[in-house]
């Protein structure tokens, strides 16, 4: 039996206040790290899985997984990692916080992660936003590739949130409407920008030109 295994009962306690606290938008997960396979079919309880559309034995998420190597190597997070955003593959925005359960030695041995869906309320912020004028960061010049390649990362998920729809629930006009945000906002002078936006969106390199091409010809049908 492991420590996790033993204190179970008492977890089980905790998650289910905290889901009916928070409601069903917010999944509550025990991790179990043992027997060295640290990420491997860790989840021992879970509850509102069908936030993440995880179930018992299965793995720890990427996005949970991150955080947690981070903090092997950085002592100011001894206790866990808090209110990080992540994104689901379909494009819904996660608040995520990692809390980590340690034995007498100090080892971390498994988590108790939260991952709120607030897809809804960033959408509100968006609209927010556009409605009061609020203008988009801009890059600066000169920045780091790393930061170029973030930069474009966050104007891809605000495309999303523009569209207002998951990516895999898009129709083709939604799609093209993203892909105008991002070109509208200067996303395709970045270095390989059409491929990584493909990989977002989930269409092919040459889709995306299509796309952009299309609505160039729509844009001077409006405009004669």
């Amino acid at each position: 039996m492991s420590l996790i295994d033993d204190i179970l009962p008492s977890l089980n306690i905790v998650i289910q206040g905290l889901a009916k606290h928070f409601g069903n938008t917010s999944e509550f997960v025990v991790h179990n790290f043992k027997d060295g396979q640290e990420f491997e079919h860790t989840i021992v309880s879970i509850i509102n899985g069908h936030v993440t559309g995880r179930t018992i034995g299965d793995s720890i998420l990427q996005v949970e997984m991150n955080p947690m190597a981070d903090a092997k190597i950085s002592s100011r997070s001894q206790g866990g990692v808090f209110n990080y955003f992540t994104r689901t593959h379909d494009g819904r925005t996660l608040k995520s916080s990692m809390i980590y359960l340690r034995n007498q030695d100090d080892n971390v041995v498994g988590a108790i992660c939260i991952n709120s869906d607030v897809t809804q309320l960033q959408q509100a912020k968006n609209y927010i936003d556009h409605y009061m004028g609020i203008p988009s960061v801009a890059l600066p010049e000169n920045s780091p590739a790393s930061c170029i390649d973030e930069f474009l990362v966050t104007l891809i998920y605000e495309s999303i949130d523009a569209v207002g729809v998951p990516i895999t629930n898009m129709t083709r006009e939604q799609k093209m409407s993203g892909i105008k945000f991002l070109k509208d906002r200067g996303a395709f002078k970045i270095t390989k920008a059409s491929e990584i936006i493909a990989k977002y969106y989930d269409v092919s390199k040459y889709t995306v030109y299509n796309y952009l091409s299309e609505t160039c010809e729509n844009q001077g049908v409006q405009q004669e």
